[in-house]
């Protein structure tokens, strides 16, 4: 309720209300109890509420001190768990959850004792839970070996029921056995709630530990030869021992060769008993003659203090070795040579002089290099042998044997086997054409070569079309390889044949060992025809001008057989002419018409034309003949002329046509006709329309030109089109117009070709394009690529390609680790910089070997913390990669109010189960609101697969500004009035002071842990960094304290788990130190913190509110315990006296080694201990 109020309850006369069991808490002081009955069982005291919402701590006086007598049968407190818990109900709504545990320590206890001896080991059991618990215990025994002759009495066994807190000594009394054997026993403790730990406790029962090994031996061995030596180990301590037996090779001379010895262990063995052991000495090949090797042999006990040593040693002997190899072999046509090579060794251990000789069956050449060599020890030489296989020698098989023999006689010796294929082959050439007179006789000549490179036999076979063969020699030929011969055919042209008549002689030769090898020649005789003819008659004609005149003209064939003729005509003034098709096939001693007509342009009066029409014939143009037709115009010749203009110009993009328009005018005073030509300097394309125009004087006609450019143009290139006006009366007479076309830039670009590719999971793959500058300019390309699965690529730089050119594009795709069995595609796209319009792409397909695993990735804990406006929390995180490969993540964090968040890593690799811790440092404003609160979403998100993702938040809250009051519950009923207290007074509120700004701001920025997940009782590396992030230095002398706190938040004036004493003088604006220290974790979830100027010593004035970091939050591994704790946090509360001043000189703040460490009032900053120490 509100202040000054009070609670008031109307109830029924036949209701009795007690008030017991209840807790009462001032937080102004003293409850005041004077105005209502409390009721025996109440208690007064702070409740120690865990938090806001008022659950009780382990350690409130609330806790088990209420009364289970009004509770229903529900038995449930307000968040509906169960109660009572413990035993006895709580005070309140709330029933503290109880948590069953319990420490059993020292873990691992070992010590040596004598035979026979007594020794009680002690442990103590603690309940640690919120409830009384008890337990039994069970001892398990093992004598290493069995049979070591230990008694044991295990007290007790099971205990009383422990209440929280309290603890019970557990002992373990063992009797020694015999010297030598060790024991383990591990006591297993289990509590009624079935939780369960274990301690062991280790015992060695000493010996006096001795150990001889024997005799040190020496031989002789050979290069590549293994030796061998035998020794006896023989236990001479007075207990029961196992020994290791090891080479000492790191001191062996010469250094190097194998040593092995078998057995290196040896099992238990009593006092007196032996064991032999080989010691094994390989020799290395070409181990010069007369090296002496010596190597140690140590046998050790146990104990390893206990040890015995001996010597083998072995001499290297005298010996030659040789070796060629390999052998070879090789099929090869005639004609040419083969080279084979060997490797020529010493393998001996004495410097060689080696004579290589050969022998060849059949005797072909043979040439070997180098005929001899000195090789040193080892050394090698490659032998060349080169074999000339002669020509013709096809199906032969040559052997080359080549022998190297040492000095010292011996020979080895390698073989090439060389075998010549064979071929089959036969030429027969040329084909002959023979035109010959009827009635007579002609010979064909043909070359026939056998070239194949055995001897073989060829069948000689004829057929002919008109039968006009005579004879074929020869009938069957047997050739040597290479060898020619001469076949005739003889044929004979019948007295009645005719020009038409044609006999074609086939020659076939067959080679009898191939018969699908053969050739063929043509052999054409054809009857010689006489041709002859006549062309007539010549014409003479007068006409007008635009006229067309017909001349017709007889055409005989006077020769032997039927010809054809083509007919062509010439105008003197190149006046068109019209000629009938041709050729014209003419019956020998037949005559045809050929009509011919002539058009006279309209501007032909007064001229004279002279036509010319000539006769050829086809098959033989020698024979030819010509008539003449004479053409008078009548009139009076009049003045011809012509003009065309303008000239124009124009540009385009490759494969484009340009159009461009003409005027023609008749500059003559009386009517013309005119032909209209284009003619394109560079070969392009043109045309012109119309091609002819006929025109009055002065007259004009638009002509049009179109020109295309060729598609492969380059950007720059001109051409000129001449376009002609010429007149048909007389050609002499024309005009030209020129049309000039520049190409325009055009941009293209062609990139492939399109790849697939298989790799490994987390690989990195590589694939090649080859771009092509398609366009006709240099243009410069830039280069994009994505993954279909969203993976890392990489494109090169910008490229500039020439016209036409090419050049290589290498990708690269990086493969996740998790990507096992799965494919992506890559698109690559290349892009023109000059028209981003122009661009080309390819695709690279990637299978990645492997079964698809299983993605996940899993990150906790949530996080949350309360905190002053202007200060750094950083948060850890534990991310663990729950699938079933190897994956890769991104880590990522975003503030929901827009702080400042720091990842200290955002990418990580873990294999399956695999965890990293992550840190997220969150930067709270110094303009923050209290009560404000900010949630940071940390994501973790597979490489492999985005859609594989994980969250965890960390939540911070503005320290508020509250004032929590607790008011007495007051009861009211009919029997009594609570009598009207006074008034109290109320206590002035003090006015703040205002400070002068000092511009030093001193600021923790990190606290770091080395190794990042430490095992408990493993020494760790605490690094606290320290920043003056204000505008002003640290006064020389003004000198404070840094505490780091494990496990409990920062307080003025409160020394921490670890001091160090901090010189001013260190601090300069903008300037950072790290200070470390050792520290021993105990086991499970520590928040760590740290604070600057705890003691207040440094004016800091308005910045006094930013000096703490934390809480960081870490997870220790395992479980420490040790009878003195190594980590005492201090008692002391108030003011340390600060470090002593140092010199004013640069001084490196170097960390004291350890946190427990005596204060030292040096110059140097140490690690300060805390004052309790």
């Amino acid at each position: 309720g509100s202040a000054g109020a009070r609670a008031v309850y109307a109830i029924s006369p036949a209701v009795v209300l007690s008030n017991n069991f209840n807790l009462y808490w001032s937080a102004l002081g003293q409850f005041d109890q004077t105005n209502f009955v409390t009721g025996t069982n109440s208690l007064t005291g702070d409740p120690l509420f865990d938090d806001m919402i008022y659950h009780i701590s382990a350690n409130s006086p609330a806790k088990d001190s209420g009364s289970s007598d009004w509770l229903a049968s529900a038995g449930i407190d307000f968040e509906l768990d169960a109660r009572p818990q413990g035993g006895t109900v709580d005070v309140g709504a709330d029933e503290r959850i109880q948590h069953p545990g319990f420490l059993f320590e020292p873990v691992n206890q070992t010590v040596t004792i004598n035979a026979g001896e007594r020794f009680t080991y002690t442990h103590w059991l603690t309940n640690t839970g919120d409830a009384a618990d008890s337990y039994s215990l069970v001892m398990v025994n093992q004598s290493i070996p069995a049979g070591g002759g230990f008694t044991y009495a295990l007290t007790p066994t099971t205990t009383p029921v422990i209440s929280q807190g309290d603890s019970i000594m557990v002992t373990l009394v063992i009797t020694g056995g015999l010297p030598g054997y060790v024991d383990q026993t591990v006591i297993t403790a289990t509590s009624a709630s079935l939780i369960s730990k274990s301690v062991m406790d280790t015992t060695t029962i000493s010996q006096t530990a001795l150990v001889d090994i024997e005799a040190s031996e020496a031989g002789v061995g050979f290069p590549g030869q293994a030796i061998s030596y035998t020794h006896l180990l023989t236990n001479t301590g007075d207990g029961i021992d196992s020994f290791t037996i090891v080479p000492i090779t790191t001191t062996a001379v010469p250094t190097g060769w194998l040593v092995t010895v078998i057995p290196t262990q040896t099992g238990f063995l009593d006092p007196g008993e032996n064991i032999p052991f080989t010691v094994t000495v390989n020799v290395p090949p070409g181990t010069v003659s007369g090296t002496v090797h010596m190597v140690g042999i140590e046998a050790f006990a146990t104990d390893p203090f206990a040890s015995d040593l001996l010597t083998d040693t072995t001499t290297v002997g005298p010996a030659y070795g040789l070796t060629l190899t390999p052998d070879n072999s090789s099929t090869v046509l005639d004609n040419s040579q083969v080279v084979y090579t060997h490797t020529l060794q010493n393998s001996g251990n004495l410097t060689d002089s080696v004579q290589l000789s050969f022998s060849s069956v059949p005797g072909w050449p043979v040439a070997v290099q180098p005929i001899s060599v000195t090789l040193q020890p080892l050394a090698v030489r490659t032998i060349a042998v080169t074999v000339t296989v002669p020509a013709n020698t096809g199906g032969m098989t040559h052997t080359a044997v080549i022998t190297a023999e040492s000095q010292g006689g011996l020979q080895v010796t390698a073989v090439n086997t060389t075998t010549v294929s064979t071929t089959v082959g036969v030429l027969l050439e040329p084909d002959s054409l023979i035109i010959g007179d009827a009635g007579t006789t002609v010979t064909h000549t043909f070359t026939m070569t056998n070239t194949g490179n055995v001897t073989d036999s060829f069948s000689v076979a004829s057929d002919t079309t008109m039968g006009w063969l005579n004879s074929l020699t020869p009938g069957a030929i047997v050739l040597g390889p290479g060898v020619t011969r001469t076949v005739t055919a003889t044929v004979g042209i019948p007295v009645m044949a005719t020009p038409a008549d044609e006999d074609i002689t086939v020659i076939t030769v067959t080679s009898q060992l191939s018969p699908t090898i053969f050739d063929f020649v043509f052999g054409t005789t054809r009857v010689r025809q006489l041709h002859g003819l006549e062309f007539e008659p010549d014409h003479l004609l007068t006409t007008t001008a635009g006229s067309t005149v017909t001349y017709t003209h007889l055409l005989t064939n006077t020769g032997n057989w039927t010809d054809s003729f083509d007919l062509s005509a010439v105008s003197s003034r190149g006046w068109p002419v019209t000629l009938p098709p041709s050729p014209i096939t003419v019956t020998n001693g037949i005559s045809v018409g050929v009509v011919v007509t002539l058009t006279v342009p309209i501007g032909g009066s007064g001229l004279t034309d002279t036509l010319h029409v000539t006769a050829t014939s086809t098959i033989s143009p020698a024979f030819t003949a010509m008539v003449t037709n004479t053409t008078i115009v009548s009139g009076t010749a009049g003045n011809l002329g012509v003009l065309i203009e303008p000239n124009r110009s124009g540009s385009g993009l490759p494969g484009s046509t340009l159009v461009y328009v003409h005027q023609v005018t008749n500059a003559g005073d009386i009517p013309d006709s005119f032909s209209l030509s284009a003619v394109s300097g560079n070969g392009w394309t043109t045309a012109v329309t119309p091609t002819a125009l006929v025109l009055n004087a002065l007259q004009s006609a638009p002509v049009t030109v179109t020109v295309t450019i060729p598609a492969g143009a380059l950007s720059g290139d001109m051409d000129v089109v001449t376009v002609t006006a010429r007149s048909d009366a007389d050609a002499a007479f024309f005009d030209t117009a020129e049309d000039t076309t520049t190409v325009e830039p055009s941009f293209g670009v062609l990139l492939e070709p399109d790849n697939s590719g298989t790799a490994n999971a987390g690989e990195l793959l590589t694939y090649a394009h080859v771009l092509t500058n398609t366009g006709n300019v240099t243009d410069t390309f830039t280069f994009a690529a994505s993954s279909s699965n969203g993976w890392v690529t990489a494109v090169p730089a910008d490229v500039t390609v020439g016209i036409d050119l090419t050049t290589t594009v290498v990708v690269s795709l990086t493969i996740p680790s998790g990507a096992s069995g799965l494919a992506d595609t890559m698109i690559v796209t290349a892009t023109s910089t000059t028209d981003v319009t122009t661009m080309d792409s390819a695709v690279n397909t990637t299978t990645v070997n492997g079964s698809p695993g299983t993605l996940g990735v899993a990150i906790s804990p949530d996080n949350n913390t309360t905190t002053d406006a202007g200060t750094t929390i950083q948060y850890q995180h534990t991310v663990e990669n729950t699938g079933t490969t190897t994956d890769d993540y991104t880590i990522t964090a975003v503030s929901s109010q827009g702080w400042t968040i720091t990842l200290l890593t955002n990418q990580v690799t873990l294999s399956p189960g695999g965890t990293a811790n992550i840190s997220v440092r969150v930067t709270v404003p110094g303009t923050a609101v209290a009560g404000t609160i900010d949630t940071v979403t940390v994501t973790v998100t597979s490489n492999t697969d985005n859609a594989v993702t994980d969250t965890a938040t960390d939540t911070t809250t503005v320290t508020p500004n509250e004032t929590l009051v607790y008011l007495p519950i007051i009861f009211n009923n009919f029997s009594a009035t609570t009598p009207p207290g006074p008034t109290p007074t109320p206590t002035p509120t003090s006015t703040p002071v205002p400070c002068t700004p000092t511009g030093v701001d001193l600021v923790v920025t990190e606290i770091r842990v080395d190794p990042t997940a430490p095992t408990a009782g493993q020494a760790a590396t605490i690094f606290v960094t320290l920043r003056n992030q204000g505008s002003v230095d640290v006064t020389y002398g003004n000198n404070f304290f840094l505490d780091f706190y494990d496990n409990r938040a920062p307080g003025l004036l409160t020394p921490g788990d670890i001091s160090w004493g901090v010189q001013g003088s260190d601090l300069d604006a903008g300037t950072s130190k790290t200070f470390s220290a050792s520290y021993l974790f105990t086991g499970g979830t520590h928040q760590l913190y740290a604070r600057a100027d705890t003691d207040n010593t440094v004016d800091e004035c308005p910045n006094e509110n930013n000096n703490a970091l934390g809480p960081v939050t870490i997870f220790v591994f395992g479980t420490f315990n040790q009878s003195e704790p190594t980590n005492q946090p201090s008692s002391l509360i108030g003011p340390r006296s600060t470090p002593t001043p140092a010199l004013p000189v640069s001084i490196t703040p170097t960390p004291f080694p350890s946190a427990t460490a005596e204060l030292v009032q040096t110059p140097i900053v140490t690690p300060t201990p805390r004052d309790d120490q």
